[in-house]
């Protein structure tokens, strides 16, 4: 255990994120225009409100500001500043300030020479301003006042961008108390989407024990993104089984990103270090570095290594397409029971074998009788074919869109399955298993006549 974090000590030491490098003097020059504002706390508890007013001039690093204070709504301290900025080291502008005239009762006064120097940095939409490394209250930063929204500079999530698209593997998951797993092989599943600002990233990680349906599942939400108050990355996400969970980056170092996070499950406070690392192409490994529960350590649960891999773009498109062809409205489930309510009759001919005696090729005589229940929300399916009768039940799913169903026939055959429309037909998509364990899985097409009296299957 102590090894390989040690390790990760050694892996990280010196490491910064790779897009934490400034943007280019010349960048910078050309945000340096605007209004800019920034809060102050005095001593007796009131809101002082400094606003930096900034003017290019025809000469590129040349500059005008005026800066006010005001305090309760009103105006304490106005002055004007002509200055030039200067490169420095490659990623920072000096401030030289030249000129300086105050204003009284609202007017400009006569300009006067003035010797005032600073470092600043501006980061698109703040104006960082560095007075003094050694004592506190040494920086300021002033953020944009702009007529829409001041979005955070989209390249300051290039760093997580690694993470981005959906990747899935097996892992046999040593249990974990605080997130409420058990040992137990599993099936997981990561997929991270980038905002349409380019500021956010979206993830969802969903774990699936062997043999378990989507209920059964750990499903984690998760929100990514820069933090300019604290100059890093973090991240916020919550769990289907009540972890509530906070986080920074405390380190990178090229495709490795080492995540502290910490927060509330239900069984207490968790702490954790986050290994997540993409060094190896199209790889995901997910490492529990270390983990305390309650201020316990979880020395079992430590080092836990989850690899992921990629599903390549034309693949997940192709999951995409999928999915959405099985997605259906409620209107849709509206008009499905619609068209199957009341009672039918017909000749069936058996493409397989079937228990209950029932042979491929038999063709004997079908009932089935439609009702609405649950107030329309649900539908019943009750049919007899020669000896064996079965039952069903139809019903709409919000949250997954889809419609659903679920039937068992006398000679316990169960299944389950999908109802979507297609190219103007209902298609039941199904999988279950006949009463001695033997699978069946199908697609019924069932093509309605147009005055509706009559459906057929192919």
């Amino acid at each position: 255990m102590k090894t390989m974090w040690l390790s990760i000590l050694l892996l990280f030491t010196g490491a910064f994120p790779s897009d934490m490098n400034a943007a280019t003097p010349q960048a910078q020059m050309k945000w340096l225009p605007g209004t800019w504002i920034r809060e102050q706390i005095t001593a007796q508890g009131q809101v002082r409100t400094w606003t930096k007013e900034v003017k290019a001039s025809k000469e590129g690093s040349q500059f005008t500001e005026k800066i006010t204070i005001t305090q309760e709504d009103k105006v304490t301290a106005q002055w004007e500043l002509q200055f030039e900025v200067r490169p420095v080291a490659g990623k920072f502008l000096q401030f030289v300030a030249r000129q300086r005239r105050g204003y009284r009762q609202g007017k400009p006064q006569e300009w006067a020479r003035a010797k005032i120097t600073y470092l600043l940095q501006v980061d698109r939409n703040f104006y960082h301003e560095l007075w003094s490394l050694s004592r506190r209250g040494g920086s300021f930063k002033y953020r944009r006042v702009v007529d829409g929204v001041a979005v955070i500079d989209p390249s300051r999530i290039v760093g997580l961008k690694p993470m981005l698209g959906t990747f899935t593997g097996t892992h046999k998951n040593v249990g974990s108390k605080a997130y409420g797993a058990q040992w137990k092989r599993t099936n997981i599943s990561w997929q991270a989407k980038l905002s349409s600002t380019g500021t956010l990233i979206t993830g969802r990680w969903v774990s699936t024990p062997d043999g378990a349906d989507a209920k059964q599942s750990m499903e984690v939400a998760a929100v990514f993104s820069y933090n300019p108050s604290k100059k890093t990355f973090v991240k916020q996400y919550q769990s289907s089984t009540g972890v509530q969970m906070n986080g920074v980056v405390k380190a990178m170092n090229g495709k490795r990103i080492l995540w502290e996070r910490s927060g509330d499950t239900a069984a207490g406070k968790l702490f954790e270090l986050c290994l997540f690392d993409f060094s190896k192409k199209d790889t995901f490994r997910h490492v529990i570095v270390k983990r305390t529960l309650n201020g316990v350590s979880q020395l079992q649960e430590e080092n836990e290594t989850i690899v992921l891999k990629r599903v390549p773009q034309k693949n997940h498109n192709k999951i995409a397409a999928q999915v959405k062809r099985y997605q259906s409205s409620r209107k849709d489930f509206q008009e499905f029971c619609k068209v199957n309510l009341g009672r039918w009759i017909g000749d069936i001919i058996w493409v397989t074998d079937w228990p209950l005696g029932a042979k491929k090729g038999d063709k004997l005589t079908g009932y089935r009788e439609f009702k609405l229940v649950a107030d329309g929300n649900g539908m019943t399916m009750r049919w007899h074919e020669g000896p064996g009768s079965g039952t069903a039940l139809f019903l709409y799913d919000t949250v997954a869109g889809q419609i659903k169903f679920q039937g068992v026939t006398s000679g316990g055959t169960a299944w389950t399955g999908l109802v979507y429309k297609e190219g103007g037909k209902w298609h039941w998509k199904m999988q279950g298993s006949f009463v001695d364990g033997k699978k069946v899985t199908g697609v019924i097409t069932w093509i309605f006549s147009a005055d509706g009296k009559t459906h057929r299957p192919t």
